[in-house]
């Protein structure tokens, strides 16, 4: 039928040519107006049954630019790797994630769509696998919808076949929160600078001799011990926090520090060289400041040094600042050995 058409507009076209022979001869501005609209129409005619004839290539360049094509790979290949990185994301800890294929991709302007199969295995569990479509945005996952319900691997003797290699996710790394410092000396400090005098002996304290004692006290009240050098001759005065002397320094090293720890006298006389290591290590380490009373504090054990506290010959206000600051090295020890500490002190 298409061919009698074409063959139909050849025959309107000779005509038309026989006619413009006659006008052409009768008058020549009309055979000009003719020739331009003739020819007009001779293309569009042409045209016309070219396209009845050929009917695959009448599509016009607009159809060509708009029209469909397959999917562009390198959108595709984008949207999994939006969708490998979701899955990075939100992976479980200590999962192994294996991508086993890619199907159904399509694209629309800036959204696009992907369905991913993979397996994912948990310590203790069985192979699962999944198909989920993913709907995209900008490049970003949208949406996450389940494609098919998950299945175990056992029901897939032949066992899955993986396109990429397994990915395994560690745990999710947990800050951990800062140690918190409770301030245990400050008050003693305050307290020792009003307080009164006071007469010490060398009952007061728990003796060398009476280490395991000692021991057996820190443990059970969970206090660090503190072992004071002392010489006999410093005992038995009335003095109070404020003075100069060594007998005036032992009665505040007693009153800022006997509530928080567990206090030893250590005769200087007779016993330096019978202290466990963790005290020598205070005793003879720089930090020791060259006059007695001082005091070196361990834990609740007697086997970890933590500081050495000196006296270095000051009044009670300089003794203060020391008691201060190496007070909070061991508020710090503290913060970071939690089962030293009963409970936290006002």
């Amino acid at each position: 039928m298409d061919f009698l058409k074409a063959n139909a507009i050849k025959i309107v076209t000779a005509l038309l040519l026989a006619v413009l022979i006659i006008a052409a001869a009768l008058n020549i501005d009309l055979t000009k107006r003719l020739v331009a609209q003739g020819g007009d129409l001779l293309s569009k005619a042409w045209a016309s049954a070219s396209a009845m004839l050929h009917p695959a290539s009448a599509t016009s360049p607009a159809d060509t630019a708009t029209g469909s094509s397959a999917p562009d790979s390198t959108a595709c290949t984008q949207a999994q790797s939006a969708v490998e990185a979701y899955m990075h994301k939100y992976a479980a800890p200590q999962s192994t994630l294996t991508f086993l294929d890619w199907s159904d991709f399509s694209a629309s302007g800036q959204s696009s769509a992907i369905t991913l199969h993979y397996s994912v295995q948990q310590p203790t569990r069985p192979v699962v696998l999944a198909s989920v479509r993913f709907t995209l945005q900008g490049g970003a996952v949208l949406k996450a919808e389940l494609a098919q319900a998950p299945l175990q691997a056992a029901a897939f003797p032949s066992g899955p076949s993986a396109s990429t290699g397994p990915v395994t996710f560690a745990p999710r790394p947990r800050p951990t929160p800062p140690p918190v410092v409770i301030d245990h000396f400050s008050g003693p400090i305050f307290r020792a600078q009003n307080a009164g005098p006071m007469t010490l002996q060398l009952s007061d304290a728990f003796s060398l001799s009476q280490l395991e004692q000692a021991k057996q006290k820190a443990i059970a009240e969970r206090k660090p011990l503190g072992f004071i050098m002392v010489w006999g001759k410093i005992f038995g005065f009335d003095v109070d926090t404020r003075g100069g002397g060594s007998d005036s320094a032992l009665v505040h090293f007693y009153q800022v520090f006997n509530d928080k720890l567990v206090l030893v006298f250590v005769r200087h006389e007779t016993e330096l060289g019978s202290v466990p290591p963790a005290v020598a290590q205070g005793f003879r380490g720089p930090d020791e400041g060259g006059f007695s009373p001082n005091m070196a504090v361990t834990d609740a054990s007697c086997s970890e040094f933590i500081v050495e506290i000196p006296y270095r010959d000051l009044n009670g206000e300089g003794r203060d600042q020391i008691f201060a600051q190496d007070g909070h090295i061991i508020d710090q020890w503290l913060a970071t050995h939690p089962d030293a500490m009963a409970t936290p002190s006002p």
